[in-house]
């Protein structure tokens, strides 16, 4: 565009180059990423939530049923069946079993003092070890012994012992129980004081009858 002037107006100059004189790409040319979507790897639009609509249901199969004819509708009416209440009488229940229990006699209340009353502890001896029955065991003797010259030593077993007779302890009864107060701590204990006897005077005096008063002058 050249200078000139169309009557008094002077046409504005250009400061420098515009874009239209230069060959740049057209909008075709820069392929941008799709915004339409779920997956979109590099956008920089915000999107709203999205909701994807559930699968369809396969139809079930209905089970075919009896129809309405097969139904016996005798003796129905809307309020239930024509008939008059008929109540059953329930069976006659078993007698229950009676309890086993002990007769009054059966018990003895006298052995219980011993459990339950106070009384000396009273100890029992064990039972008497059966005495095992020898076993057939040859004796010292009948073994054939080699010489001792150059031969290891030997060893021979020897007989069974005689068996001890049980030893003789005392009985219960022979001994003697003492006090609890000479092991544990003893209770404090006091004792009533001798009866004292008031201040009279035990002198033989005469009687009422004794006296005459009117012997008196």
């Amino acid at each position: 565009m050249g200078s000139g002037t169309q009557g008094n107006y002077t046409p504005t100059k250009r400061r420098g180059p515009i874009a239209a004189e230069f060959q740049t790409p057209g909008p075709a040319t820069i392929v941008l990423p799709s915004s339409i979507g779920i997956n979109i790897q590099e956008s920089t639009i915000k999107k709203a939530p999205a909701f994807s609509f559930g699968s369809k249901p396969e139809d079930k199969l209905e089970s075919p049923g009896p129809g309405p004819g097969q139904y016996n509708v005798t003796k129905l009416t809307y309020k239930g069946k024509d008939e008059h209440p008929a109540p059953t009488i329930a069976g006659r229940p078993k007698d229950p079993k009676k309890d086993l229990t002990p007769a009054p006699g059966t018990y003895c209340p006298e052995k219980g003092e011993k459990v339950i009353g106070e009384h000396t502890p009273a100890y029992s001896f064990g039972t008497k070890l059966k005495i095992e029955k020898p076993d057939n065991i040859p004796a010292p003797n009948s073994y054939s012994i080699p010489p001792a010259i150059g031969v290891a030593p030997a060893y021979t077993i020897s007989g069974k012992g005689k068996t001890q007779p049980p030893p003789m302890l005392p009985g219960p009864g022979q001994y003697d129980s003492s006090s609890p107060d000479k092991i544990k701590p003893k209770s404090p204990a006091y004792s009533l004081s001798s009866r004292t006897h008031l201040p009279s005077d035990s002198t033989q005096k005469p009687g009422p009858g004794a006296h005459s008063p009117e012997k008196v002058s």
